[in-house]
């Protein structure tokens, strides 16, 4: 679920945080607080992006 987060479809597009996705999983698993849906909408967010757009090692997929 991290890597999915941090290196696939929707890290490429730049519109989150990857320090705050970090913080929100380590909240989430360490800490007890409940992030559930917040986490699983942006995996459902990033097989969309992944599935419509790839995945681009060298670009953003979202362009500014």
């Amino acid at each position: 679920m991290k890597s999915k987060l941090s290196e696939g479809a929707l890290a490429q597009t730049g519109l989150f945080s990857q320090d705050g996705i970090s913080i929100l999983l380590d909240e989430h698993h360490e800490r007890g607080h409940e992030h559930g849906m917040t986490i699983w909408s942006l995996l459902i967010f990033n097989a969309f992006l992944e599935k419509h757009f790839g995945t681009q090692e060298s670009e953003n997929i979202v362009s500014p």
